[in-house]
C-alpha cells in the first residue's frame, strides 16, 4: 500500500527518506539504555569500540530496507 498517495511524485521519494530515517531514530532510542549500561560496563573499551558494537548491534536492529521497486 502507498502511503504518499496525495504526494506528488517528486515528494514520494523525499517522504520515503524521511520515513526511514524516523524509523532508524526510534530504533536508535530504544537502546539507548543498553548502550549507557555498556560503557559503564567496559569503560577500558576505547571511544571507537563503543561506537563500533553501537553500530553493530543498530544494524542488526534496524530492519532490512525495501528494495523492491528501485
Amino acid at each position: 500500500m502507498n502511503k504518499q498517495r496525495s504526494l506528488p511524485p517528486a515528494q514520494q521519494s523525499v517522504q520515503r527518506f524521511v520515513d526511514r530515517f524516523n524509523s532508524d531514530e526510534e530504533v536508535w532510542r530504544k537502546f539507548a539504555l543498553k548502550r549507557i549500561r555498556r560503557r559503564a560496563k567496559h569503560p577500558e573499551w576505547s571511544e571507537a569500540k563503543h561506537r563500533a558494537v553501537d553500530l553493530l548491534e543498530f544494524a542488526r536492529r534496524r530492519s532490512p530496507e525495501d528494495c523492491i521497486g528501485r
